[in-house]
């Protein structure tokens, strides 16, 4: 990919973050109704109102149904339910594309988009749940919408965020998740992949999770399931995979970042947010991104896995909603609620991971030193550990 093409995607990503990205759990969100996880076609939660489309998302009262497009080509039956038309989008039509686990609403006409989407999304929650942690599956289906254009998403964005529109808007590229659904535009098939798989971990546990994760770690395990591969090792085009070490642009921010003396140790990049970046700069924030990507890597492979159990531990327990408990019993009440209100700072790891800031920034620099030696870049491009 494109560098600047990813440098706007990792930008997007940080406007999510501050527009409605950040952790809502379902308890307390007012999402739309949806379906069941493994819901037949068309067999929605007892929360469906005739005052919404079938994906929950109210629609303008001058909306008038469409002509339904023809099914622009045959999807994989080992993933697709069902496909039906999608008239309820103003001035539009589409498809509504459901699998196991989501339900695709889509006004896309790339038709590789089309045919591979919904493979690819199934895929990526496999990963969520399995690649860290064993995670629980989503309560609903996760509702994904990919216009065909920015003026169609502009218009979806208006109609779902309402009076918090504005600060949508000024997503330049890709999209944004909210209250456990996703909105895209096509911004080219790599690129829409990429920031879907990225949002898509924010859908998962804004409809999962019970306790909030820590902001570095949301945003890390978002871009852990940025990589993706899209040939095989001839070179030829093949199904996309998520492969969460092939990511070229986080691996280069995060070598420029270590060249240029800007690494910041662990123990600090974990007290920041995205918010906080806001009055440093774009580079700053990229530099965020790039090291938080790392500390998900350094997590689940440094000095022999050392640390992937307490990452495991940490996953688990926000889904669970007992993270900010066994935070509690190790600092106190006072100490979790700090915690709390910082997205995490440093409380978690030191509960979890039972080490000193010190020791733990000494293997985060030499484990990203490491990564970004000399030659690594070429077992970045196959999607392979540097240290494996």
């Amino acid at each position: 990919m494109k560098h600047a093409a990813r440098s706007c995607v990792a930008a997007a990503c940080l406007l999510c973050f501050l527009g409605g990205c950040a952790f809502t759990p379902m308890s307390q969100s007012r999402a739309g109704p949806g379906e069941r996880v493994g819901a037949p076609s068309g067999q929605a939660s007892a929360t469906t109102s005739a005052n919404t489309t079938s994906a929950g998302t109210p629609v303008e009262s001058d909306t008038h149904s469409q002509p339904a497009p023809p099914q622009p080509l045959q999807l994989p039956k080992t993933v697709v339910l069902s496909v039906e038309p999608w008239t309820d989008f103003p001035g539009e039509t589409g498809l509504v594309v459901r699998t196991n686990a989501y339900r695709l609403f889509m006004t896309v006409s790339d038709r590789r988009l089309v045919r591979d989407l919904p493979a690819f999304c199934e895929q990526a929650l496999e990963s969520y749940r399995t690649s860290l942690a064993e995670l629980p599956p989503p309560p609903l289906k996760l509702d994904t919408y990919l216009m065909d254009s920015r003026a169609q998403w502009e218009t979806l964005t208006r109609i779902v965020t309402r009076e918090r529109a504005d600060d949508y808007l000024q997503i330049r590229r890709g999209g944004f998740a909210y209250r456990g659904s996703g909105y895209f535009w096509d911004i080219g098939f790599a690129d829409t992949l990429s920031i879907t798989a990225h949002e898509g971990w924010h859908q998962y546990t804004q409809r999962t999770f019970k306790n909030r994760l820590p902001s570095w770690l949301e945003e890390g395990v978002a871009t852990y399931h940025e990589g993706l591969r899209l040939s095989d090792r001839r070179g030829r085009t093949a199904t996309p995979r998520l492969l969460a070490w092939s990511n070229t642009e986080r691996f280069d921010r995060l070598r420029e970042a270590v060249g240029a003396g800007r690494l910041l140790p662990l123990s600090e990049v974990v007290r920041l947010t995205p918010g906080d970046l806001l009055s440093r700069s774009e580079d700053a924030a990229l530099d965020w991104y790039a090291q938080v990507w790392g500390a998900v890597h350094f997590l689940k492979e440094a000095d022999d896995g050392r640390y992937a159990g307490a990452l495991s531990s940490i996953l688990e327990d926000a889904a669970a909603g007992q993270l900010w408990r066994t935070v509690g019993r190790r600092y106190g009440r006072s100490a979790a609620r700090a915690a709390i209100r910082a997205h995490g700072a440093g409380a978690v790891l030191k509960t979890y991971l039972e080490t000193d800031d010190a020791e733990l920034d000494r293997a985060y620099v030499r484990f990203v030193s490491a990564v970004v030696a000399p030659g690594m870049r070429e077992r970045i491009l196959e999607g392979e550990s540097p240290l494996g």
